[in-house]
């Protein structure tokens, strides 16, 4: 009966304090925690979107009220934030090789896409992403009962009453569970694919964003079976890629981009 404990969302490098990026301490404090949309849509590089993460993260600590903010995504820009631009900040990382430099203009806009790469130098290119996360009904009350109690049931009933979320224990099939939050992935992925919506010069990024910790052998089937789908369905994409809310990896799909 595995359960989470609140822990601190990793960073990519050594936290900076807000105050040192520039923000002022008392109006975050002092008023409601939000990210304006013309510090959102600023264009960083790989780096220096990182610690700019890792400012707004530490901005949320200094209101005080971290959990409320991170775990239930409450705040202007928060959802976005952290089922966009956090995962952007990784696939940023990822793409920065020897011999090439990466840049991210992430958007708060309802455009097609939520954020435009650009990488000059060795293998130049630029394309746009699409975000998409795996967040069914019961990962939400998952994180609000991590917020509000400490601690929450990865696997089992949860229920809401009033406020409160109320969770039960259950023993699970940890390959059964692995299987299921990977189909998940695979749905994400297929959804974006064949809405039609998006042309060759879009990304997929599929973020998953469950409490529950996928193993590396049931990444790698991931891997293959959206290999084999995009391959049989023949779509061009600029790219497949995973991130993991537990670990922050990311992997490409081969044979995409």
């Amino acid at each position: 009966m595995p359960t989470a404990g609140r822990s601190r969302p990793h960073a990519a490098e050594p936290y900076r304090s807000a105050a040192a990026c520039g923000y002022d301490l008392r109006l975050v404090t002092m008023s409601r925690f939000g990210i304006p949309r013309e510090d959102y849509e600023q264009s960083r590089d790989a780096f220096e979107l990182c610690r700019w993460v890792n400012a707004q993260l530490r901005a949320m600590e200094q209101t005080g009220h971290f959990d409320e903010i991170y775990f239930e995504r409450k705040g202007l820009n928060v959802p976005r934030f952290i089922a966009e631009a956090i995962p952007l900040s990784r696939l940023a990382l990822a793409l920065a090789t020897p011999g090439s430099e990466v840049r991210v203009t992430c958007f708060a806009d309802s455009r097609n896409y939520d954020a435009i790469v650009e990488v000059s130098g060795w293998n130049a290119r630029s394309f746009k992403v699409e975000v998409t996360t795996t967040e069914p009904q019961d990962v939400v009350m998952r994180r609000q009962a991590l917020s509000r109690a400490g601690q929450v049931m990865l696997s089992g009933p949860i229920r809401r009453e009033g406020r409160n979320v109320i969770d039960e224990p259950e023993m699970v099939n940890v390959h059964d569970e692995e299987v299921r939050r990977t189909g998940l992935m695979l749905d994400r992925l297929c959804e974006k694919v064949e809405s039609g919506r998006y042309d060759a010069e879009t990304a997929f990024l599929v973020y998953a964003t469950d409490l529950f910790r996928i193993g590396f052998e049931a990444r790698a089937e991931v891997l293959r079976d959206a290999a084999r789908y995009m391959t049989q369905t023949g779509v061009r994409t600029a790219g497949v890629y995973f991130a993991f809310w537990t670990d922050y990896s990311v992997m490409h799909v081969p044979g995409t981009g």
